[in-house]
């Protein structure tokens, strides 16, 4: 994907909110702070190699070795939040990721705590290493 393409994509937030949203890459840089932080990933698969002795699982037997560190730029989910308004008394209590992958089974996802989400001490971002490029 070309950093072109990538300046296109939009983020759609949606569901037990006060106020829907859809941001482009810029709309995020302009409207919230930027902040770039050293983030350390690691693969869901870590240790399947272990789990795979007590019952066989979908997947390469990484062992402990699939991770890495890098800086990465955008805006705290905490602050887009903040700006949508989740509603709690309508149950909001995750925050549900969808990606924009076009896949046979669907797009990947995850999920993760509203209550974590709304913590900037928690460093989850919204964004890409081309927001510190605009």
């Amino acid at each position: 994907m070309s950093y072109e393409e990538a300046l296109d994509w939009r983020v759609h937030i949606h569901g037990l909110v006060s106020r829907e949203v859809e941001f482009s890459v810029a709309d995020l840089k302009e409207r919230f702070e930027v902040v770039t932080l050293p983030v350390t990933l690691v693969c869901a698969g870590n240790r399947r190699k272990e789990q795979n002795v007590l019952r066989k699982s979908l997947g390469f037997d990484w062992g402990s070795a699939g991770l890495s560190t890098a800086l990465w730029t955008g805006v705290y989910l905490a602050d887009v939040l903040a700006y949508v308004k989740p509603s709690r008394s309508r149950g909001a209590k995750y925050v549900v990721f969808e990606g924009g992958d076009m896949l046979p089974d669907g797009p990947y996802g995850t999920s993760q705590r509203l209550t974590w989400s709304e913590s900037r001490e928690k460093g989850f971002l919204l964004g890409r290493l081309l927001l510190s490029g605009l």
